[in-house]
């Protein structure tokens, strides 16, 4: 998008016109516009998501919000705004109502429909408040679309809003850490939790299959997940596994949050800051957490867990150009679709169009990087990844994926030894 921004959120003011607001941060894989819409009583909730969706944003970017916006700030329609032109560019109109008011299909709801009908790059999230009849509300042509309901607008509709605009990742994926003798109920409980709030949650009591090597196992699981979930006890603090699980957390980047349960011991290896305490036992088990607060562990994870995707990804980013600034590569980090282009200095040049993931490479990396990053162009399309494969079944399943895409793979480890060959035109 324009000036470098790489997030816009839209609010519409009193006279109908709309509040624009912009974001840069190369932490964002893909440009986004996010247009909040109120309807009947749905306002107050509406300006409370506006400010904790930009607290959030700026609290993901590490950056202030964008000055001197290309409309100076307000537009009479969010159909004008030049996002519109970005192919990549996540387009989310969020429709806030209450529980008495039908929303209308018209204005802009009918005009963006319209576009999402031919155009997977516009979405519609409907909000409602919990307990809300959404068939009666709804209008007819969007009833087939999932609602998002809310009893807390940061806990409930920001995580919905940025997940569906592409700011952050629709893939929640933790680690839960413990001590099977002496958490064991508090570990099932935030596995349901945190499995029924869309996280892919791995707790080795439900997630270990038979027969496989447990430590080998175990790391790829932890490689496959953003953050790791300690559950502090006495036997965590002197178990070595914890520790291995810790230090490959640490390494990989990944966030990381500790649960202090009332008189547990804490682990030495764990930051104050990355700490949490768990003071409100349930009344009915003294094992567990109230579930309120369990609610308030689940906004938490979200946070670390969002937090950490962005800083893996960013750091791998820098990294990158870094090198390919040491090799005298010409780069190109401003593409809309959130890739990186290196052009290598040898003859003939060759054009390299790098797509990076804070997480394990799967299928949707390299369908991606085919279809939005080397599709009509000449360029080599190469995926990145911020950790290597350590299982080799998965890795041979990589192996064989770049094969028939044609799609090269690396990873962090191997950066120097890639752009050197980039460099060099040998990719």
């Amino acid at each position: 998008m324009r000036d470098g921004l790489k997030v816009i959120i839209q609010f519409q003011l009193p006279d109908g016109t709309y509040c624009c607001r912009g974001f840069e941060g190369a932490g964002f894989a893909t440009p986004a516009l996010v247009v909040v819409l109120a309807v009947g009583q749905g306002t107050q909730a509406a300006q409370t998501a506006e400010r904790e969706l930009v607290a959030a944003v700026i609290s993901l970017s590490g950056q202030p919000e964008h000055l001197g916006m290309p409309c100076r700030g307000s537009i009479a329609t969010p159909l004008r705004c030049h996002a519109h032109e970005v192919r990549s560019c996540h387009k989310l109109l969020v429709v806030i109502g209450d529980q008495h008011t039908p929303i209308a299909y018209s204005g802009i709801i009918a005009e963006w429909d319209t576009k999402r009908r031919s155009d997977d790059s516009y979405q519609i999230l409907p909000v409602f408040p919990l307990g809300s009849q959404v068939d009666q509300l709804l209008p007819l042509e969007l009833r087939g679309l999932n609602a998002c309901f809310y009893q807390d607008v940061k806990q409930h509709i920001i995580p919905c809003v940025l997940a569906r605009s592409g700011i952050t990742s629709e893939d929640y994926r933790v680690f839960i850490s413990y001590k099977r003798d002496e958490t064991s109920a508090l570990a099932d409980q935030l596995f349901g939790v945190l499995s029924a709030a869309g996280f892919d949650v791995f707790l080795d009591r439900y997630c270990l299959p038979a027969g496989v090597s447990f430590q080998e196992y175990l790391a790829q699981e932890l490689a496959d997940k953003s953050m790791l979930l300690v559950l502090e006890s006495d036997g965590v603090v002197t178990s070595d596994w914890v520790k291995w699980e810790i230090d490959l957390a640490k390494k990989s980047k990944m966030g990381l949050i500790a649960l202090h349960p009332a008189g547990a011991a804490m682990h030495p290896d764990i930051d104050p800051p990355r700490r949490r305490e768990l003071n409100a036992a349930a009344p009915q088990d003294p094992r567990r957490i109230a579930d309120a607060l369990a609610q308030q562990v689940v906004l938490w994870v979200r946070e670390v867990h969002n937090a950490a995707l962005h800083k893996r990804r960013n750091e791998l980013r820098q990294n990158l150009i870094g090198e390919a600034g040491i090799w005298g590569l010409s780069v190109d980090s401003s593409a809309p679709q959130g890739y990186v282009k290196l052009q290598s200095a040898s003859v003939p040049r060759r054009e390299y169009r790098i797509w990076l993931t804070s997480r394990l490479l799967q299928f949707d990396d390299f369908h991606y990087t085919d279809t939005e990053c080397v599709a009509n162009s000449s360029g080599t399309g190469l995926v990145m990844s911020s950790m290597p494969h350590v299982v080799k079944l998965r890795r041979e399943k990589i192996e064989w994926l770049a094969r028939c895409s044609g799609i090269r793979f690396s990873d962090e480890g191997q950066l120097i030894h890639t752009v050197a060959k980039i460099a060099g035109g040998t990719l």
